[in-house]
């Protein structure tokens, strides 16, 4: 599954070993909270106590291959059980909620028995060929996802099928501009609180809903050789729209989303779901994948501007992957191995060090409370588990900063 990669890790100027013990309170947490009991609905205040989800497998996966936390044999398949549990009569195949999530798990932890890949194989088949079903083309819970889903299945038939199908979705749902080829979301799939802002729909630029997303993806397809004809073209023309759009890459800002006839406001804050962090990382990989120069110069330039900006002035609010400390020293760790620019290995140490310094002992789950969605239209301090926004999540970047396991599971986030 992994390899143990050559070259400095990224360890944070203060103690490797405080680290260390921070990582283990985070697994031993997460096991704790996935064995409780799950509480019926009307005695846990929505948000509060978010439990770790098959993804938070991951964590405990690498934290024993890189030997600092030994956990015991069953806690993966207790993560990996109770999402299937949670999901066992959905339908829905999103990458982050759906049946794409643990069939793209199952794979990259090589299970012996591939009954939810296979499962899933045919699932994603079945609704790829069904038009009506391809409404949503992003990363987490759109046909992006399931295309890295399918990109983790290579080199199976059924995968390069299933690319193939992806393909052909993606292709149906572009938009031709003279700026370049791009992908639009409806006001339909907004949530509220986007949709007061955007009314119409919007072209969204965040890497977890957006074209960064396809960006990266149809990168994919052309590095393994799948349908190169057909998607380095979409990739051209789609990495050329996002340079189209009119902001500086020297000052580390880009809009997350360009809404007709509203006024787009750019973002300077420094994440991977949204911002120009995420879609520099991502745009990156993408244009060199095809050897497009300027594709790779502008997301190199938004890239290192990204670097110069410090902690405290990047607009994040807690440690997780999504949209906090943890995901941008997870995103300079990748910028640093694939470019070997120092300024993104000082900017992935820097952001280790912001990711420990959000630790307070005895809180959250493994001490890492995150900020989110309380309800009723409210924000607060939640207790969070899982991958992607939470404690899961922050020990896995934790252990690529301070281990030398590489960190394959990045390829989720479409880093590597």
């Amino acid at each position: 599954m992994t390899q143990r990669p050559t070259g400095e890790t990224f360890s944070p100027t203060g103690s490797k070993a405080n680290a260390r013990l921070i990582v283990k309170g985070i697994g031993e947490a997460l096991v704790n909270m996935a064995r409780r009991p799950v509480e019926p609905e009307s005695n846990v205040p929505f948000g509060f106590r978010r439990r770790p989800g098959g993804l938070a497998a991951l964590f405990h996966a690498y934290a024993d291959m890189a030997e600092v936390f030994q956990d015991d044999s069953n806690a993966c398949s207790t993560l990996i059980d109770a999402d299937l549990d949670r999901i066992q009569r959905s339908t829905q195949l999103g990458l982050y909620g759906g049946w794409a999530g643990p069939g793209w798990l199952t794979t990259h932890l090589d299970a012996e028995d591939d009954a939810v890949g296979t499962h899933v194989d045919r699932l994603a088949a079945e609704a790829l060929a069904r038009q009506s079903d391809q409404r949503v083309y992003d990363l987490i819970s759109g046909v992006v996802g399931v295309g890295v889903y399918f990109v983790e299945r290579l080199p199976r038939d059924s995968a390069v099928r299933g690319l193939g199908l992806v393909l052909e979705a993606l292709e149906r749902m572009a938009v031709e501009t003279k700026e370049g080829t791009t992908w639009f979301t409806v006001a339909d799939f907004l949530p509220a609180w986007q949709r007061k802002l955007a009314p119409a729909g919007y072209y969204n630029l965040g890497v977890a809903h957006g074209v960064p997303g396809v960006c990266g993806l149809l990168g994919k397809l052309c590095s393994f050789g799948v349908e190169p004809d057909r998607a380095e073209p979409l990739l051209r023309d789609s990495l050329r729209w996002l340079r189209a759009i009119k902001s500086d890459p020297t000052e580390a800002s880009l809009p997350s989303w360009i809404a007709p006839g509203v006024e787009p406001e750019v973002s300077r804050r420094m994440a991977w779901c949204y911002g120009p962090l995420g879609a520099s990382a991502v745009a990156f990989e993408a244009a060199k994948a095809i050897g497009d120069q300027e594709g790779v110069e502008w997301a190199r330039t938004l890239a290192l501007a990204c670097a110069r900006v410090r902690p405290g002035e990047a607009w994040i609010r807690d440690a997780g992957l999504c949209h906090g400390a943890a995901g941008n020293a997870q995103i300079f760790y990748r910028l640093a191995r694939t470019d070997n620019e120092p300024e993104f290995a000082n900017a992935a140490r820097g952001w280790v060090d912001a990711t420990l310094n959000w630790w307070r002992p005895n809180q959250g789950v493994g001490g890492y409370r995150m900020w989110g969605d309380v309800g009723g239209n409210r924000q607060g301090w939640v207790d969070d588990g899982s991958f992607l926004t939470g404690s899961a999540g922050v020990g896995l970047a934790l252990l690529t900063g301070t281990t030398d396991i590489e960190p394959k599971w990045d390829r989720l986030l479409l880093l590597s």
